[in-house]
């Protein structure tokens, strides 16, 4: 496992991969859709970016076990939904409020002045209901627990921006996905002991639905600055 405090350790990593784009295959995917409080994403999110209207957000755990560069790793995170940096599919941009990834992608996703943090692989327990945690090498930062609702699966693909803060800079990193979705019930979100201070600040107000997979092909492309022509591009987008 790479570990934060070893900076020439995740230098040489973070060389040797070239920053992406990576394509991986995940083994399983949870995710779970959430509606926040507005005073709490407010005080979550960096104050480059504006809250979409609905408050949302979401949880998010997954295992990538092959692919290129960066596995096998796990990884997990926390979004708002954000205005004006639409997806080309048309999906709200998503600002990272904490996010882990483990071994070899923590270390070359890790930035000291960023959200993406190295974390550590917990299971996923799956017997009737399905559980799984996300968190650093020290605990855990939060358990998402899901429970499948009889839909049958359904094939999903598209692509979302994640977008960050680095150097007081905004970046954003595309990501495509392709996958057979089981739709499921969120049955609890749980924020567990000291999380980040931006993921402290958050109680989800109300669960909206998620969905399980358990082999799901993923794109992460190059993290770029975020612009005003960037961001113009992508709001021109989402009004057509």
């Amino acid at each position: 496992m790479f570990i934060a405090s070893a900076p020439d350790t995740l230098k040489s990593v973070q060389d040797e991969v070239d920053g992406g784009p990576y394509q991986v295959r995940c083994s399983y995917f949870v995710q779970i859709g959430v509606e926040f409080d507005e005073a709490e994403v407010r005080a979550a999110l960096p104050v480059a970016y504006h809250p979409s209207r609905a408050m949302t957000g979401g949880f998010c755990v997954y295992r990538a076990d092959t692919g290129w560069a960066i596995t096998p790793y796990s990884a997990g995170f926390v979004w708002i939904d954000v205005d004006g940096l639409d997806s080309p599919a048309g999906a709200k941009g998503r600002c990272f409020i904490a996010a882990w990834y483990s071994d070899k992608a923590g270390a070359a996703l890790y930035r000291p002045e960023g959200r993406v943090r190295v974390g550590a692989s917990y299971p996923i327990i799956t017997d009737g209901t399905t559980v799984t945690s996300a968190g650093g090498p020290e605990a855990a930062a939060f358990q998402i627990t899901v429970r499948p609702n009889g839909d049958p699966p359904a094939s999903r693909s598209g692509v979302h921006n994640y977008v960050d803060i680095r150097q007081d800079r905004r970046v954003a990193r595309t990501v495509a996905y392709s996958h057979n979705a089981t739709p499921v019930d969120p049955v609890a979100v749980e924020i567990l002991t000291e999380p980040p201070p931006p993921l402290r600040v958050l109680h989800p107000r109300r669960l909206l639905g998620g969905f399980q997979s358990f082999d799901m092909a993923l794109t992460l492309g190059v993290t770029t600055p975020i612009d005003d022509d960037v961001a113009a591009r992508a709001k021109d987008a989402a009004s057509q």
